[in-house]
């Protein structure tokens, strides 16, 4: 570095755009006076893309170069969820027996990929370039699975006995490269 003063120019610009698509339905339908089938799937996908450059520039008093550094970053991402929940219920009698069956599902995938490139030089008596390529991935994925048994047994009109079951299923896989 100098011994008096020294100027700083730094000129960045960024370019970045996100595409997200999302739909989701909700339906219900009676199959009979005693049985209902209930569908509520969800779907949404991402896309995101930037490019971020970098250019500083350090010079002296009398405008000789001391130090320059130039960057560039470029991010590429996708992000994917869908979900569902399926809902069986069977009344058995008029006054409350019923049972239901209800099976859900939560899946994602987030995939990112960004690349770093920096030339880094310095100036004068000892000289030095220093450069970076560095590439970054990551993909991660969650499943989730669930199944509820619900059985209700009315024993008075306003007292019901509830009996349940559930199982829960989830995984994660993660990778950064």
């Amino acid at each position: 570095m100098p011994d008096s003063r020294y100027f700083t120019d730094n000129v960045s610009n960024f370019e970045g755009s996100t595409n997200s698509n999302r739909g989701a339905a909700n339906i219900e339908y009676d199959v009979d006076k005693t049985l209902r089938v209930t569908v509520q799937p969800s779907l949404s996908i991402n896309r995101t893309n930037s490019i971020n450059s970098n250019n500083r520039t350090s010079t002296d008093e009398d405008g000789e170069l001391i130090n320059s550094n130039d960057r560039i970053t470029v991010n590429d991402g996708f992000q994917r969820n869908f979900s569902n929940r399926l809902g069986i219920m069977k009344k058995l009698d008029t006054i409350g027996k019923m049972i239901s069956i209800t099976f859900s599902n939560d899946n994602s995938e987030n995939v990112d990929v960004s690349n770093l490139n920096s030339v880094r030089e310095i100036y004068g008596d000892d000289p030095s370039v220093e450069n970076l390529d560095q590439l970054s991935e990551i993909d991660n994925k969650r499943n989730s699975y669930e199944l509820e048994v619900d059985y209700r047994q009315p024993l008075t009109s306003k007292l019901f006995l509830d009996f349940g079951y559930e199982y829960k299923m989830n995984k994660e896989t993660m990778q950064n490269r």
